[in-house]
Protein backbone atom coordinates (compact mmCIF):
# COMPACT_ATOMS: atom_id res chain seq x y z
CA UNK A 1 0.00 0.00 0.00
CA UNK A 2 2.79 2.39 0.89
CA UNK A 3 4.60 1.63 -2.36
CA UNK A 4 1.42 2.33 -4.33
CA UNK A 5 0.92 5.70 -2.64
CA UNK A 6 4.58 6.60 -3.13
CA UNK A 7 4.42 5.68 -6.82
CA UNK A 8 1.27 7.75 -7.33
CA UNK A 9 2.88 10.70 -5.56
CA UNK A 10 5.95 10.51 -7.79
CA UNK A 11 3.76 10.26 -10.90
CA UNK A 12 1.71 13.32 -9.92
CA UNK A 13 4.85 15.33 -9.22
CA UNK A 14 6.24 14.39 -12.63
CA UNK A 15 3.00 15.48 -14.29
CA UNK A 16 3.10 18.77 -12.39
CA UNK A 17 6.73 19.29 -13.39
CA UNK A 18 5.82 18.61 -17.02
CA UNK A 19 3.00 21.18 -16.88
CA UNK A 20 5.36 23.79 -15.40
CA UNK A 21 7.97 23.10 -18.08
CA UNK A 22 5.31 23.43 -20.79
CA UNK A 23 3.96 26.71 -19.39
CA UNK A 24 7.45 28.13 -19.00
CA UNK A 25 8.32 27.20 -22.57
CA UNK A 26 5.09 28.68 -23.93
CA UNK A 27 4.87 31.87 -21.87
CA UNK A 28 8.43 32.46 -20.62
CA UNK A 29 7.26 32.45 -17.01
CA UNK A 30 10.69 32.04 -15.47
CA UNK A 31 12.10 34.99 -17.42
CA UNK A 32 9.18 37.13 -16.26
CA UNK A 33 9.68 36.08 -12.63
CA UNK A 34 13.37 37.00 -12.89
CA UNK A 35 12.52 40.35 -14.42
CA UNK A 36 10.01 41.21 -11.71
CA UNK A 37 12.27 40.14 -8.83
CA UNK A 38 15.70 41.24 -10.07
CA UNK A 39 14.90 44.29 -12.21
CA UNK A 40 11.78 45.66 -10.56
CA UNK A 41 12.35 44.49 -7.01
CA UNK A 42 8.79 43.22 -6.62
CA UNK A 43 7.24 39.95 -5.56
CA UNK A 44 5.54 38.43 -8.62
CA UNK A 45 1.79 37.93 -8.59
CA UNK A 46 -0.58 36.25 -10.99
CA UNK A 47 0.17 37.65 -14.45
CA UNK A 48 -2.26 40.11 -15.97
CA UNK A 49 -4.19 38.80 -18.97
CA UNK A 50 -2.18 40.87 -21.43
CA UNK A 51 1.05 39.23 -20.20
CA UNK A 52 -0.32 35.87 -21.38
CA UNK A 53 -1.50 37.24 -24.72
CA UNK A 54 1.21 36.22 -27.21
CA UNK A 55 -0.28 38.46 -29.88
CA UNK A 56 0.00 41.38 -27.46
CA UNK A 57 3.70 40.66 -26.87
CA UNK A 58 4.50 40.33 -30.58
CA UNK A 59 2.56 43.42 -31.63
CA UNK A 60 4.06 45.48 -28.81
CA UNK A 61 7.58 44.55 -29.88
CA UNK A 62 6.74 45.41 -33.49
CA UNK A 63 5.37 48.80 -32.46
CA UNK A 64 8.62 49.54 -30.63
CA UNK A 65 10.44 49.17 -33.94
CA UNK A 66 8.43 52.00 -35.51
CA UNK A 67 10.80 54.96 -35.93
CA UNK A 68 8.47 57.20 -37.94
CA UNK A 69 8.89 60.63 -36.36
CA UNK A 70 6.41 62.35 -38.67
CA UNK A 71 3.31 60.63 -37.24
CA UNK A 72 0.66 63.17 -36.22
CA UNK A 73 -1.97 60.93 -34.61
CA UNK A 74 -1.33 58.03 -32.23
CA UNK A 75 -4.20 55.59 -31.68
CA UNK A 76 -4.07 53.18 -28.73
CA UNK A 77 -6.61 50.42 -28.21
CA UNK A 78 -7.83 46.90 -28.85
CA UNK A 79 -9.25 45.21 -31.96
CA UNK A 80 -11.72 48.06 -32.52
CA UNK A 81 -8.70 50.28 -33.10
CA UNK A 82 -6.62 47.61 -34.82
CA UNK A 83 -9.28 46.83 -37.44
CA UNK A 84 -9.80 50.46 -38.43
CA UNK A 85 -8.12 51.61 -41.65
CA UNK A 86 -7.62 55.04 -40.15
CA UNK A 87 -5.22 56.48 -42.71
CA UNK A 88 -7.57 55.59 -45.54
CA UNK A 89 -10.79 56.56 -43.77
CA UNK A 90 -9.46 59.89 -42.55
CA UNK A 91 -7.49 60.75 -45.64
CA UNK A 92 -4.64 61.27 -43.19
CA UNK A 93 -1.44 59.35 -44.00
CA UNK A 94 0.23 59.99 -40.66
CA UNK A 95 -1.82 57.92 -38.21
CA UNK A 96 0.02 55.30 -36.14
CA UNK A 97 -2.38 52.44 -35.37
CA UNK A 98 -1.38 50.89 -32.05
CA UNK A 99 -4.43 48.64 -31.70
CA UNK A 100 -3.91 45.08 -30.45
CA UNK A 101 -6.57 42.38 -30.66
CA UNK A 102 -7.67 41.30 -27.19
CA UNK A 103 -6.01 44.19 -25.37
CA UNK A 104 -7.38 45.60 -22.13
CA UNK A 105 -7.12 48.84 -20.18
CA UNK A 106 -4.29 47.32 -18.14
CA UNK A 107 -2.50 46.36 -21.35
CA UNK A 108 -2.74 49.88 -22.77
CA UNK A 109 -1.58 51.33 -19.47
CA UNK A 110 1.41 48.98 -19.45
CA UNK A 111 2.58 50.16 -22.88
CA UNK A 112 1.66 53.83 -22.55
CA UNK A 113 5.34 54.81 -22.34
CA UNK A 114 6.41 52.84 -25.41
CA UNK A 115 5.72 55.90 -27.57
CA UNK A 116 7.47 58.39 -25.30
CA UNK A 117 9.12 60.07 -28.28
CA UNK A 118 5.80 60.79 -29.99
CA UNK A 119 5.61 64.50 -30.85
CA UNK A 120 2.42 64.58 -32.92
CA UNK A 121 -0.81 66.49 -32.44
CA UNK A 122 -3.18 63.91 -31.01
CA UNK A 123 -3.39 60.76 -28.90
CA UNK A 124 -6.60 58.72 -29.11
CA UNK A 125 -7.33 56.02 -26.51
CA UNK A 126 -10.15 53.56 -27.29
CA UNK A 127 -10.19 50.63 -24.91
CA UNK A 128 -12.42 48.77 -22.46
CA UNK A 129 -14.53 46.28 -24.43
CA UNK A 130 -12.40 43.26 -23.49
CA UNK A 131 -12.40 44.32 -19.85
CA UNK A 132 -16.20 44.16 -19.88
CA UNK A 133 -16.17 40.79 -21.66
CA UNK A 134 -13.77 39.47 -19.00
CA UNK A 135 -16.11 40.58 -16.20
CA UNK A 136 -13.88 43.35 -14.82
CA UNK A 137 -15.49 45.84 -12.44
CA UNK A 138 -16.37 49.23 -13.91
CA UNK A 139 -14.41 51.34 -11.41
CA UNK A 140 -10.94 49.85 -11.91
CA UNK A 141 -11.39 49.77 -15.70
CA UNK A 142 -12.28 53.47 -15.82
CA UNK A 143 -9.39 54.31 -13.48
CA UNK A 144 -6.88 52.52 -15.68
CA UNK A 145 -8.13 54.30 -18.79
CA UNK A 146 -7.95 57.66 -17.03
CA UNK A 147 -4.47 56.81 -15.74
CA UNK A 148 -3.32 56.08 -19.28
CA UNK A 149 -4.80 59.37 -20.55
CA UNK A 150 -3.28 61.28 -17.65
CA UNK A 151 0.16 59.85 -18.42
CA UNK A 152 -0.04 61.47 -21.85
CA UNK A 153 -1.60 64.75 -20.67
CA UNK A 154 0.00 65.52 -17.30
CA UNK A 155 3.03 67.52 -18.43
CA UNK A 156 1.01 69.87 -20.58
CA UNK A 157 -1.71 70.26 -17.94
CA UNK A 158 0.77 70.96 -15.12
CA UNK A 159 2.71 73.42 -17.23
CA UNK A 160 -0.31 75.46 -18.34
CA UNK A 161 -1.84 75.66 -14.85
CA UNK A 162 1.32 76.53 -12.90
CA UNK A 163 3.50 78.67 -15.15
CA UNK A 164 1.46 81.71 -16.11
CA UNK A 165 3.95 84.10 -14.48
CA UNK A 166 7.17 82.15 -15.04
CA UNK A 167 9.91 83.08 -17.41
CA UNK A 168 10.70 80.47 -20.05
CA UNK A 169 13.83 79.48 -18.13
CA UNK A 170 11.93 79.05 -14.84
CA UNK A 171 9.17 77.10 -16.58
CA UNK A 172 11.70 74.87 -18.23
CA UNK A 173 13.47 74.15 -14.95
CA UNK A 174 10.25 73.24 -13.18
CA UNK A 175 9.01 71.15 -16.09
CA UNK A 176 12.24 69.17 -16.11
CA UNK A 177 11.52 68.25 -12.51
CA UNK A 178 7.95 67.30 -13.38
CA UNK A 179 9.16 65.14 -16.23
CA UNK A 180 11.55 63.31 -13.95
CA UNK A 181 8.80 62.66 -11.42
CA UNK A 182 6.22 61.64 -13.98
CA UNK A 183 8.43 59.40 -16.07
CA UNK A 184 10.95 57.87 -13.68
CA UNK A 185 9.02 56.89 -10.54
CA UNK A 186 6.72 53.91 -11.01
CA UNK A 187 5.45 54.30 -7.44
CA UNK A 188 3.49 57.39 -8.50
CA UNK A 189 0.85 55.12 -10.01
CA UNK A 190 -0.69 52.38 -7.92
CA UNK A 191 -2.77 51.23 -10.87
CA UNK A 192 0.25 51.18 -13.15
CA UNK A 193 2.12 49.05 -10.65
CA UNK A 194 -0.84 46.74 -10.12
CA UNK A 195 -1.16 46.16 -13.86
CA UNK A 196 2.59 45.52 -14.24
CA UNK A 197 3.20 48.84 -15.97
CA UNK A 198 6.96 49.02 -16.20
CA UNK A 199 7.01 50.99 -19.44
CA UNK A 200 6.58 54.35 -17.71
CA UNK A 201 10.03 53.99 -16.19
CA UNK A 202 11.51 53.67 -19.67
CA UNK A 203 9.78 56.74 -21.01
CA UNK A 204 12.29 59.06 -19.37
CA UNK A 205 14.34 58.52 -22.52
CA UNK A 206 11.74 60.49 -24.50
CA UNK A 207 12.14 63.95 -22.88
CA UNK A 208 15.83 63.34 -22.21
CA UNK A 209 16.63 62.44 -25.80
CA UNK A 210 14.83 65.53 -27.06
CA UNK A 211 16.65 67.76 -24.60
CA UNK A 212 19.98 66.21 -25.59
CA UNK A 213 19.14 67.20 -29.16
CA UNK A 214 18.96 70.84 -28.08
CA UNK A 215 15.22 71.26 -27.65
CA UNK A 216 13.91 73.11 -24.60
CA UNK A 217 11.42 71.69 -22.13
CA UNK A 218 9.07 74.52 -23.11
CA UNK A 219 9.19 73.30 -26.71
CA UNK A 220 8.25 69.82 -25.51
CA UNK A 221 5.21 71.06 -23.62
CA UNK A 222 4.00 73.23 -26.47
CA UNK A 223 4.17 70.12 -28.63
CA UNK A 224 2.46 67.87 -26.09
CA UNK A 225 -0.46 66.15 -27.86
CA UNK A 226 -4.11 66.63 -27.15
CA UNK A 227 -5.57 63.47 -25.63
CA UNK A 228 -8.97 62.05 -26.56
CA UNK A 229 -10.71 59.10 -24.94
CA UNK A 230 -13.47 57.42 -26.94
CA UNK A 231 -16.47 55.87 -25.24
CA UNK A 232 -16.80 52.09 -25.23
CA UNK A 233 -19.42 51.03 -27.80
CA UNK A 234 -22.44 49.03 -26.60
CA UNK A 235 -23.03 45.42 -27.60
CA UNK A 236 -25.76 44.17 -29.91
CA UNK A 237 -28.96 42.80 -28.41
CA UNK A 238 -28.15 39.23 -29.51
CA UNK A 239 -24.80 39.14 -27.70
CA UNK A 240 -24.94 36.89 -24.63
CA UNK A 241 -25.58 38.97 -21.51
CA UNK A 242 -25.77 42.18 -23.55
CA UNK A 243 -28.12 44.08 -21.17
CA UNK A 244 -25.84 43.55 -18.17
CA UNK A 245 -22.67 44.22 -20.15
CA UNK A 246 -24.12 47.39 -21.67
CA UNK A 247 -25.07 48.61 -18.20
CA UNK A 248 -21.43 48.21 -17.13
CA UNK A 249 -20.27 49.95 -20.31
CA UNK A 250 -22.54 52.89 -19.48
CA UNK A 251 -21.05 52.99 -15.97
CA UNK A 252 -17.51 53.14 -17.35
CA UNK A 253 -18.40 55.76 -19.95
CA UNK A 254 -20.07 57.92 -17.31
CA UNK A 255 -16.93 57.79 -15.16
CA UNK A 256 -14.74 58.62 -18.15
CA UNK A 257 -16.93 61.60 -19.05
CA UNK A 258 -16.87 62.93 -15.49
CA UNK A 259 -13.11 62.49 -15.14
CA UNK A 260 -12.13 64.16 -18.41
CA UNK A 261 -11.31 67.68 -17.22
CA UNK A 262 -9.52 66.55 -14.07
CA UNK A 263 -7.35 64.08 -15.99
CA UNK A 264 -6.50 66.29 -18.94
CA UNK A 265 -8.34 64.61 -21.81
CA UNK A 266 -11.48 65.11 -23.87
CA UNK A 267 -14.14 62.41 -23.81
CA UNK A 268 -16.04 61.62 -27.02
CA UNK A 269 -19.21 59.59 -26.62
CA UNK A 270 -20.18 57.20 -29.41
CA UNK A 271 -23.52 55.91 -28.19
CA UNK A 272 -25.42 58.60 -30.06
CA UNK A 273 -24.18 57.27 -33.43
CA UNK A 274 -23.88 53.54 -32.68
CA UNK A 275 -26.76 52.63 -30.33
CA UNK A 276 -30.43 52.03 -31.07
CA UNK A 277 -33.34 53.35 -28.99
CA UNK A 278 -32.81 50.56 -26.43
CA UNK A 279 -29.11 51.24 -26.04
CA UNK A 280 -27.91 48.21 -28.00
CA UNK A 281 -25.32 48.35 -30.78
CA UNK A 282 -27.28 48.73 -34.01
CA UNK A 283 -27.36 45.60 -36.11
CA UNK A 284 -26.41 47.42 -39.27
CA UNK A 285 -23.30 48.83 -37.56
CA UNK A 286 -21.68 45.55 -36.47
CA UNK A 287 -20.13 42.45 -37.97
CA UNK A 288 -20.61 40.14 -34.98
CA UNK A 289 -22.36 42.03 -32.19
CA UNK A 290 -19.20 43.64 -30.75
CA UNK A 291 -16.91 44.65 -33.60
CA UNK A 292 -17.88 47.33 -36.10
CA UNK A 293 -18.39 46.91 -39.81
CA UNK A 294 -17.63 49.55 -42.44
CA UNK A 295 -20.86 51.42 -41.72
CA UNK A 296 -20.01 51.48 -38.03
CA UNK A 297 -16.57 52.93 -38.68
CA UNK A 298 -18.04 55.58 -40.98
CA UNK A 299 -20.31 56.66 -38.11
CA UNK A 300 -17.36 56.81 -35.71
CA UNK A 301 -15.28 58.84 -38.15
CA UNK A 302 -18.12 61.31 -38.60
CA UNK A 303 -18.51 61.62 -34.82
CA UNK A 304 -14.78 62.29 -34.41
CA UNK A 305 -14.86 64.99 -37.05
CA UNK A 306 -17.93 66.59 -35.49
CA UNK A 307 -16.11 66.61 -32.15
CA UNK A 308 -13.20 68.44 -33.76
CA UNK A 309 -10.68 65.62 -33.59
CA UNK A 310 -10.06 66.05 -37.32
CA UNK A 311 -11.36 68.76 -39.66
CA UNK A 312 -14.58 67.66 -41.31
CA UNK A 313 -13.87 66.97 -44.95
CA UNK A 314 -16.31 68.01 -47.64
CA UNK A 315 -17.86 65.00 -49.37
Amino acid sequence: MKNWVLGLSVLLNLVLLGVLVFLNDRYGLWAKVQRVILEEGRVPVVAASYELNRNYQVRREMFRLDKNKSVRVLMLGDSLTAQGEWNAMLGEPLVANRGIDGDTAAGVLARIGDDADFRGDTVVIWIGTNDVLQGQDAGPVAERIMEAARAKADLKKNFTTESTEDTEEEAGQRLAGQAGAAFSNPSTSELARDSENTSLTRSASGPASALDAGRSTLDLVLEAPNVFVLGIPPMARWWEGAPEKNFKIQEINTMLAKGAEENGYRFIELESVLADEKGFLRGEMTSDGVHLNAKGYVAVIQRLKEAGLWPAAED
